[in-house]
């Protein structure tokens, strides 16, 4: 619920700080999973010697001997799952296509591998995932082509939807409240018309990731998802989006956000979006 202790989207700080692979999987997990169909085979179109592991729709590849082939079935439920609840709340069906995740032993063998410094989508629809890192990341960029394929000019809300889904424990309304009684706060007007990636400065990244989701939260809460399509489709400037689409101009915006923030912190918003409510938590 939106003013409990972790409200409905807080879930990632941009620090990609690890947490055990039980744990990713116990926060992806649902209980009445599906029945399972494992396999242990090699594909030729897989790099050599790669090994699957098969749950429903999900595919794992990795090298043999993983370090965490003991989980792989806790953690492709957890994305068999987590697919599930991302296209509920996007409004979009569940891809009947087989998700392939090439799940790397850790950095140096992404790195090594496909010159890539943190997991991604390739453009075969692949996830490549690596930890240390949040899984709901990937899992969201994989879907979002499937719910809007236009890029989004406002490049924070595409940051905000990634950060939103990644399924960390972490309270994006907590910290932005905690950001703007801070220094670190970065204005909506700002945070809108902001074009760079700062995933190499994580002092940087952390309160625009964060702001980001939190944002993202307050428009779906009030407009629902299509709310986030209308901002995600506008070619206008920012400022003339938001009183051209919501009638409200962004100096207004940023208030009416910074107050669903705070309520949001002390408890005192209700659950007003079905969708958006059962989203809350992986495990409900």
């Amino acid at each position: 619920m939106l003013g409990s202790k972790m409200t409905i989207f807080s879930l990632k700080t941009a620090t990609r700080i690890a947490i055990p692979v039980l744990a990713l999987a116990a926060l992806f997990l649902a209980a009445g999973c599906g029945s399972e169909n494992e396999t242990a085979e090699i594909k030729p179109d897989y790099p050599e010697g790669w090994e699957t592991y098969t749950y429903q729709q999900i595919r794992i590849v990795h090298p043999p001997q993983h370090p965490h082939q003991e989980q792989f079935h806790s953690i492709a439920q957890g994305y068999a799952n987590a697919l599930a609840r991302n296209c509920r709340f996007l409004s979009i069906p569940v891809p009947f296509d087989t998700l392939v995740v090439y799940y790397y032993t850790g950095p140096s063998q992404g790195w090594e591998m496909t010159g890539e410094k943190f997991p991604f989508v390739d453009s075969a629809d692949v996830i490549h995932f690596w930890t240390p890192g949040w899984l709901g990341i990937s899992l969201m960029e994989y879907l979002i082509p499937k719910w809007l394929p236009k890029k989004p000019q406002y490049r924070f809300l595409q940051h905000g939807l990634t950060t939103l889904f990644d399924y960390s424990p972490h309270n994006y309304n907590e910290l932005t409240w905690r950001y703007y009684n801070d220094t670190l706060f970065v204005p909506l007007l700002d945070l809108a018309t902001d074009t760079t990636d700062y995933r190499d400065d994580i002092n940087r990244e952390r309160p625009q990731t964060a702001e980001a989701a939190s944002f993202v939260d307050f428009l779906v809460y009030n407009w629902g998802i299509q709310g986030l399509n209308f901002m995600w489709r506008a070619e206008a400037r920012f400022d003339w989006a938001s009183e051209g689409i919501f009638g409200i101009k962004v100096d207004s915006m940023e208030t009416l956000w910074l107050t669903f923030v705070e309520k949001s912190v002390k408890g005192e918003l209700p659950v007003s979006n079905p969708a958006v409510s059962d989203t809350t938590k992986p495990n409900d």
